[in-house]
This record gives structure tokens, sequence and C-alpha cells, in this order.
């Protein structure tokens, strides 16, 4: 009620009317949530005329509300409509606002003037608003009254179907047999009762027995902790001696291939120097082919200059 009346205060209405706006031109969820304030507020200070008198400045506003909302919530659809239900709660709620604030002002009571027929009409809208949105009620109301009904008649018939308001026909043998069955089970109920007894001490027993284990558990926990370490590093260890099997076998590996390169190289060496030795053998036999032919060479030089002078010998001594 502190927080309805802090919120319907004077120095909060020009927000409230702010929030409501130009009913004629756009009606929402945010004009429904003054509207739904002020209807709580008038219900709660019903009694209280002073405060209720305070919300005056904000009565023009809803009653534009109902007369712009009223045509169209009387004539629409609501149930299959979402958005008429919505404007049908608002038009109800700023009818009983009005209603409760007495708006319009009694004229009557206060000049002495019979009111205008304007103040009739909306007086009438505002009553015509509320009086169907109180007709709906009873024509939903009877419709739940009607279903109700119906259950009730379904339900009588099947307590008539099962017999339930009979009088019982269980003869007094049938009733010896049941007070018998009765009473065997209530030595299986102390029984019974005897054996969870038993349970419930063999439940502790285990529960006490459970906590030994658990701090045997802790122990062994504490155990399987240290020696999940010990693996931990043996693992490392194990890690590094396997990287560094790893790096022997590539050193060998790369030992192994400069070796075959070297045994290559030596046996190009071994071909190269052949090949050397078979060329100086070579370069010497062509020096000494060289060499004779250079003789032969002089001799044939020596003949062809010598060659004309025989020849010219010859032919004198032919000529003789």
């Amino acid at each position: 009620m502190a927080l309805l009346r802090s919120l319907c205060d004077a120095s909060q209405l020009p927000r409230l009317q702010n929030l409501i706006g130009d009913c004629r031109v756009c009606i929402d969820a945010v004009t429904s949530l003054p509207v739904a304030i002020l209807d709580h507020f008038v219900q709660q200070a019903a009694d209280d005329p002073q405060r209720l008198a305070v919300l005056s400045p904000v009565a023009p506003q809803l009653q534009t509300l109902v007369h712009v909302l009223a045509d169209d919530t009387l004539s629409a659809d609501v149930c299959e409509n979402p958005a008429a239900q919505i404007a049908q709660d608002i038009c109800v709620r700023a009818a009983r606002v009005l209603v409760r604030i007495d708006w319009p002002v009694d004229e009557e009571s206060s000049t002495g003037e019979l009111p205008t027929v304007t103040a009739f009409g909306h007086r009438a809208n505002v009553l015509t608003v509320l009086a169907e949105h109180s007709q709906s009620c009873q024509v939903a109301a009877a419709g739940r009254f009607a279903e109700a009904g119906e259950c009730r008649e379904q339900l009588h018939q099947h307590v008539n179907a099962g017999g339930l308001i009979d009088t019982p026909t269980i003869g007094p043998a049938r009733l010896s047999d049941l007070g018998c069955l009765v009473d065997n089970l209530m030595k299986q109920r102390t029984v019974l009762v005897q054996e969870l007894s038993n349970i419930h001490y063999a439940y502790e027993g285990v529960l006490a027995s459970l906590e030994q284990r658990g701090i045997r558990h802790g122990l062994i926990c504490n155990d399987v902790d240290e020696l999940r370490n010990h693996i931990a590093l043996q693992l490392e260890h194990e890690q590094q001696c396997h990287e560094a099997q790893m790096s022997v076998k590539n050193c060998e590996e790369e030992v192994r291939m400069a070796t075959q390169l070297v045994d290559t190289q030596l046996a190009n060496f071994k071909d190269a120097n052949s090949a050397v030795q078979q060329a100086v053998e070579e370069s010497f036999h062509a020096e000494e082919a060289a060499v004779a032919a250079s003789g032969r060479e002089a001799e044939l030089a020596e003949t062809c200059h010598n060659a004309p002078a025989q020849l010219e010998r010859f032919r004198l001594g032919f000529m003789k």
C-alpha cells in the first residue's frame, strides 16, 4: 500500500500522465501499466476520499481512454484477439477508476445546477463498459458453473456405478476372516519392525566399517599418489633416455651415411687416379709419336729441299 501511495502521490501524477500519453494516437502495453497502478490504488484507497481526489487531473485522459476503446472492445471478439483483450482490460480498469473518483465532478452538488448532457453521456459510457464487462464475466462464470455441474454429474455416476454409497454386505464369517488377516498382518508388522531395527543396527555397523575403510582408503590414496609421482618421474627419465637413444640412432645413421659417402668418394678418387695415369701414358705415347713424326717431317723436308738438285743432276746425266 505504501508503494501504491508513493506511485500515485500528487507529485508523481505528471509521470503517470506522461506514461498514459495521448490516448487518441497510441495505446499499448505502456498505457496499461499506469492504468493498472491507478486501478489497484483506488481499490485500496476506496475509504479515503481525499487520496482519491488527488487523482482528478488524470481523469480526462482516463475518460478519453474509455471513449476511444469502448466501441472497439464492445464489438470485438476478445477471446480470439489478444490485442483486443489488452484493450478491454485497459478500458475496464479506466472505467473502474473513474467510478471510484466520481468523474465527471458532480456539478449538481457543487453548483446547484444539473449536469450537462455531455457529462451524462460520459457517465453512461463508463457504466456501459462496466455493464458489458460484468455481463461477459457472468457469461464466463455461467460457463464454468455448467462445466462444474457436468463434472459433478459424472462423478455422481461414477460413485453410483462403483457402489461407494451402498450398505456393506460383508457377513460375520468374512469379518472374522478379515480380523484374522489383520492379526496376521499385525504380527508380520511386528516381525518387520524387528527386522528393520536389525537392519538399522547392521547399517550403523556398515557405516562404521565404511568409515574405517575410508581412513584406510585415505592412507592408500596417499601411497597411490606417491607411487603416481614416482612413476611420473620415472616416465620423465624414460622419456629422456628414449630421446637420447633416438639422438644416438640419428648420429649412427649420419655416420653410416658419411662412411658410405667417403667410400663412394674414395672409389671415385681411385677411378680418377687410374684415368689420370692412363692419360699420362697416352700423353707420353703421343709425345713419342710427335717426336717420330717430327723426325720424319725433317727427313721429308730435307728430301724436298734436295729433290730439285737431284732432279737437275738426273736430267743432265740423262741428256749425256
